[in-house]
């Protein structure tokens, strides 16, 4: 086989005939590659996308905000914020523990008995915003809960809770 030239490798048969699925083999492809497009498209359609290109021309809806208009509205009043330790209404007594940039709190109405939350202590609204000692913090809350339930026979749930809201809310 070495000693034969490309020609002679590729050469067809002389009893050989045409592939009898070339046809529905392309009528595949377009089909999947329309399919593709229409997935595409549907994705694009979804606010919460974030994959696709955003356009400035794309009307949104709703009225667009122009730079005056946003001055002339009146400052919002900021509420009083529940998780803040230095709250005077807040229930420090639902606080388990305090590090240098979170704590441990128990929910008013936990999912589940063991349920707690790890917040920060500072207006971090989430993970991805969040310093690196806040990061840290965290991750020591995680794997103290997590030995904690090991030698109880249970596994933890972790998850972030990110919902207008100016803490960050590690629950677990």
């Amino acid at each position: 086989m070495r000693k034969l030239s490309r020609a002679e490798l590729t050469a067809q048969p002389n009893n050989a005939t045409e592939f009898p699925y070339m046809e529905i083999l392309a009528r595949m492809i377009l089909d999947e590659r329309e399919k593709r497009k229409k997935e595409e498209n549907l994705k694009e359609q979804y606010f919460f996308d974030m994959s696709a290109e955003v356009e400035d021309n794309v009307d949104h809806g709703g009225k667009r905000r122009r730079i005056n208009e946003s001055s002339s509205r009146e400052p919002r009043v900021q509420q009083p914020c529940w998780f803040c330790l230095s709250n005077v209404d807040a229930e420090q007594y639902l606080v388990v523990s305090v590090a240098d940039e979170c704590y441990l709190a128990m929910p008013k109405g936990p999912l589940v008995d063991d349920h707690v939350m790890i917040l920060s202590i500072g207006h971090i609204q989430s993970i991805v915003a969040a310093p690196q000692a806040v990061r840290d913090d965290i991750k020591k809350y995680k794997d103290a809960l997590t030995l904690m339930f090991n030698k109880q026979g249970k596994l933890p749930v972790f998850f972030e809770r990110n919902y207008k809201t100016q803490h960050l809310q590690y629950i677990f």
